[in-house]
């Protein structure tokens, strides 16, 4: 088993400092275009890839999202979070982060699960599923300043102009109205909705 290469590799084979090759990975723009090109080369040459245990404990993020998965019930609301959560966890890699699914019971018992991951620096951000009118989760998330998106409306007087926090969400007006566009598009004269 070849021993994988390190960042004092890179820094021998572009000719430049350890800490050069730091700032190539961490803050490129710090770094003369040509020698940020130098050291590019060396890694790609090398295959080198940053130790992600070390660069979490260097800069105190987990480069990890969490989300609460929720209890498989079936139906459109099953595959449309499904589908959710293999698109985020696809972006998240592209980003080199990682998502962590966790569960919980009710929002007290998810309440307690992300205190636990947040005082452990297990998460840097969080995705909240299956909101609620009243949701406490949004309200403590808040009160901790730790990012945070609903996939599910804020449940506000007014979620669009002034959402209470960011979300996302299925529009099924708009999705019920294309699909009988499309059916009317094709000739049917009658469409119905069950």
């Amino acid at each position: 088993m070849t021993k994988a290469p390190t960042v004092e590799d890179v820094a021998r084979v572009a000719g430049v400092s350890r800490q050069t090759v730091s700032n190539v990975v961490n803050t490129p723009a710090i770094v003369r275009e040509a020698t940020r090109i130098r050291v590019e080369a060396a890694i790609a040459e090398l295959g080198y890839r940053p130790h992600a245990a070390a660069r979490r404990l260097r800069t105190r993020r987990s480069s990890t999202i969490g989300i609460h998965l929720d209890p498989y019930a079936g139906g459109i609301a099953g595959v449309v979070l499904d589908r959710f959560v293999h698109a985020l966890t696809e972006r998240a890699s592209e980003r080199d982060m990682r998502v962590l699914l966790y569960a919980a019971r009710t929002a007290e018992e998810e309440i307690d699960r992300l205190g636990d991951l947040l005082e452990g620096g297990e998460v840097d951000a969080v995705v909240v599923t299956g909101t609620f009118h009243g949701d406490p989760r949004t309200g403590w998330l808040n009160e901790r300043g730790l990012p945070f998106v609903s996939f599910g409306r804020p449940w506000g007087e007014d979620d669009v102009a002034a959402p209470a926090h960011l979300w996302v969400d299925v529009d099924g007006a708009a999705g019920t109205r294309a699909a009988t566009e499309h059916l009317r598009a094709g000739g049917a004269r009658r469409v119905a909705f069950l």
